[in-house]
C-alpha cells in the first residue's frame, strides 16, 4: 500500500479554519477548538478530543468542531465515534471536500465498505482534482474492487508527485493496475521494478507470480520462489503462502525438469 501522511493535510486545513475563528470565553466552540487544535500538534490527542467534544456540545452544528472530533477520535482509537461525528458533518456539509475525504478515508478502513468509501473519495476528488492523497486512497481502493480505474488514478499521481510512484508501493500499485487492464507485460515490469526497489520478501514473492502467472514462464520463476522460501521459511505469519509455494514449485519442477 501507498503510504503518504494524510493527517498532516487534514490538520493543516482544518487548524487554517479554526484559528480564523473570532476570539471568544472558553465555553466558545471557535476557542475551544483552537484549544483542541493546540493540544493535538503537542500530541496530547485525548485532551484534544475531549475539547472537540466539548466544542460540539456547545455548537452541535458546527462542521469544523465534529472533523475535528472526527479526526481525534480516530487518533484515540475510537473508529465509530470517528465515523459518527464525519457523517454528522457530513449531513450538514454534503458537498465539503474534507469531510466527503474523511467519511471515505475511515469507511476505507472497514471491512465491505470499500464501494461506500471509493463513492465518497470520488466526490472529493472531483471538487480537488489534484489532491495527492485522494488519488493514493481511490487508487488503493480501486485496486481492492479489482477496478480497471486504478491505473487512471496512479498516472494523476504520478503527475502530481512521481516520487511516489516510483517508489516501491507505487511500482507495486501499477503492477496491480497493469494486471486489471489486462497488460500483462507491463504489469510483469512495474512488479519487477517494484521488487529492485523493495529488495523484501513481499517484492520477491510478487515478482514470482508475475514471471509465473503473467508472463507466462513459470522455469524462470522457480528461482524467485526459491529465494521466497529461503527468506520466509522462520516465519509463522508466511506459513500457509509457503505451502502454496511449495505445491506450485513442485509442479513447476515436475514438468521442467
Amino acid at each position: 500500500m501507498m503510504v503518504k501522511k494524510s493527517f498532516v493535510i487534514i490538520f493543516a486545513v482544518l487548524f487554517a479554519a479554526v484559528f480564523t475563528g473570532c476570539p471568544g470565553t472558553a465555553n466558545d466552540a471557535d476557542t475551544l477548538l483552537q484549544m483542541s487544535a493546540r493540544e493535538a500538534q503537542n500530541g496530547k490527542n485525548s485532551d484534544a478530543l475531549m475539547l472537540a467534544k466539548e466544542a460540539c456540545m456547545v455548537s452541535p452544528d458546527n462542521v469544523e468542531a465534529l472533523l475535528m472530533r472526527a479526526i481525534m477520535a480516530e487518533k484515540c482509537n475510537d473508529r465509530q465515534l470517528a465515523l459518527d461525528s464525519a457523517l454528522q458533518a457530513l449531513r450538514l456539509a454534503p458537498n465539503n471536500f474534507i469531510v466527503l475525504y474523511t467519511v471515505g478515508r475511515l469507511y476505507s478502513y472497514i471491512k465491505d465498505t470499500a464501494a461506500e468509501a471509493m463513492g465518497y473519495l470520488e466526490k472529493a476528488h472531483n471538487l480537488k482534482k489534484n489532491d495527492v492523497n485522494t488519488l493514493i486512497l481511490l487508487a488503493n481502493l480501486a485496486v481492492t474492487l479489482k477496478s480497471e480505474k486504478a491505473l487512471e488514478y496512479l498516472n494523476k499521481i504520478a503527475a502530481e508527485d512521481s516520487e511516489i510512484t516510483n517508489s516501491y508501493e507505487g511500482q507495486t500499485m501499477f503492477g496491480h493496475a497493469y494486471a486489471l487492464r489486462g497488460n500483462k507485460s507491463k504489469a510483469t515490469i512495474a512488479f519487477g521494478l517494484a521488487d529492485r526497489i523493495g529488495k523484501n520478501i513481499f517484492s520477491n514473492y510478487n515478482y514470482a507470480v508475475a514471471i509465473d502467472c503473467l508472463y507466462g514462464k513459470p522455469a524462470l520463476a522457480a528461482s524467485k520462489y526459491q529465494v521466497f522460501l529461503k527468506q520466509g521459511a522462520s516465519d509463522p505469519a508466511l506459513a500457509s503462502l509457503r505451502r502454496d509455494v511449495e505445491k506450485r514449485l513442485n509442479k513447476i519442477k515436475r514438468k521442467y525438469r
